[in-house]
């Protein structure tokens, strides 16, 4: 897989998801990449914006926007505080396309070994179901692992609803109330 991307973004870690194949209805590894959005690239914001506008029913994609917005404008410091974003990984990337996003993530950075993971969205169409398959599996769950690769101990508060499985099932405790927490074993 290429390590090079041209565009502002940084890429953190090229992994892999599983993808519908059209043919015979069954997934297949699809290459991605997890890319941190360089805050002041007006072209990675764009793309992000982009996607969010684009992505009916999201519920914390125009926030995770509204984060990397505010990082542009320095409204917010960029050491405390990063947006990611899943994209096909392609070769010779020129541009982040947001047509290629699958995911992103809000993490805000409490000390150099854990974090608070403030928002993660994956697309939702790929949510939507192809007979009874969605067209892309582990992109959320990809997104934590990267975040475990790079932090001792992640934070965050669950919103109602079914997501708590999604965490419960990737390694994070419930302390209280919402509060969840996953630390890495020393």
């Amino acid at each position: 897989m290429p390590n090079s991307i041209s565009f502002g973004a940084r890429l953190v870690k090229s992994t892999q998801v599983q993808k519908l194949s059209p043919k015979n209805k069954s997934y297949i590894p699809k290459n991605v990449a997890v890319v941190e959005i360089d805050p002041y690239n007006s072209s990675d914001i764009s793309a992000l914006s982009d996607a969010a506008r684009s992505w009916v029913y999201e519920k914390y994609a125009s926030n995770i926007v509204y984060t990397a917005n505010s990082l542009f404008s320095k409204d917010l410091d960029e050491k405390y505080h990063k947006v990611l974003a899943v994209t096909e990984l392609l070769e010779n990337l020129k541009f982040l396309d947001s047509k290629k996003i699958l995911g992103m993530a809000d993490i805000k950075i409490k000390d150099p070994k854990s974090i608070e993971l403030n928002y993660i969205q994956v697309d939702p169409e790929i949510s939507y179901y192809i007979g009874n398959q969605s067209s892309y599996k582990k992109i959320g769950t990809k997104i934590l692992d990267v975040l475990k690769s790079m932090y001792d101990r992640i934070e965050l508060t669950v919103a109602k609803g079914s997501v708590k499985n999604f965490y419960l099932k990737n390694g994070f405790k419930c302390l209280d109330k919402g509060k969840y927490v996953w630390q890495k074993i020393l």
